[in-house]
């Protein structure tokens, strides 16, 4: 009989779950088989954790702090400022009948104004508001979203803007090393590296995710992973859940950045 991955059910603020997600090893092509048959092992227990959902208590350790400061002070300033806050009101209403808030990560592609993130964050969105490193925001002008792929876009009326590149056709390997930037947990811009550990599928997703060697939290959802020529290859959408020697450990789980470009295309 197949292995059944768990998965968890909680709630992050006053959003519904719209979900359980299952980790699953790739099956498809010669060399993600292989990947599969390699790694088989290590995939056991894991649990699959959207990032719209609560970790418990999980916060970022003072260590990982320390080294997220002395990891920023080698990026690229052009790259951090083109990292964003995602704000956004929902249609919903929260637990005490006032609107709920949601908040994200995003990255901008264009000087125009183009911020990709993922569609949990912006989904039944009444406004959204964009805020810069520098510390000016700007209310969103239209968006939309890719739900298959967990993927939005988010436009803005204001051009000049810092923006960074993608990287769709060289997609990294695994054993790469990847760079993840984001806003979780009202942190501003944590930083932390690692390595593309494999490619695996999600259940109710259509295509293989990448499976980071690095640690997310509640907020990261839309941050981009970004490979060592500081170019973005992956969107950051969840989590994957390992209980390691008793001790539960998270890792990140990125969407490939070709994907994104369909998402671009139609706006």
């Amino acid at each position: 009989m197949e292995e059944k991955y768990d998965y968890e059910k909680t709630q992050y603020e006053a959003e519904e779950p719209d979900g359980d997600e299952e980790i699953l090893p790739v099956r498809h092509s010669a060399w993600l088989r292989l990947i599969a048959l390699i790694t088989v092992v290590v995939f056991v227990g894991m649990i699959a954790v959207p990032l719209w959902k609560t970790f418990k208590a999980r916060v970022p350790s003072s260590e990982l702090l320390e080294d997220s400061l002395l990891l920023k002070e080698q990026i690229d300033r052009e790259l951090l400022a083109a990292i964003v806050k995602i704000k956004v009101t929902s249609q919903a209403l929260g637990p005490a009948g006032t609107a709920g808030h949601k908040n994200g990560t995003g990255f901008n592609v264009s000087s125009d104004g183009v911020i990709i993130t993922n569609h949990h964050v912006i989904a039944a969105a009444r406004s959204i508001t964009v805020t810069f490193p520098d510390g000016k925001t700007y209310k969103a002008k239209s968006w939309a979203g890719l739900p298959e792929y967990d993927l939005a876009v988010v436009k803005l009326e204001k051009t000049g803007l810092p923006a960074v590149s993608l990287n769709p056709a060289l997609p990294p390997n695994p054993g790469d090393t990847i760079t993840v930037i984001g806003n979780p947990m009202d942190f501003n811009q944590l930083a932390v590296e690692g390595k593309l550990k494999e490619y695996v599928f999600v259940k109710d997703m259509p295509a293989a995710m990448l499976y980071l060697d690095v640690p997310v939290y509640p907020g990261n959802s839309g941050s981009p992973v970004f490979d060592s020529g500081g170019q973005v290859v992956a969107v950051i959408f969840g989590s994957l859940k390992r209980d390691e020697g008793g001790k539960e450990k998270y890792y990140g789980l990125a969407i490939p950045i070709k994907e994104v470009l369909v998402l671009l295309e139609d706006f």
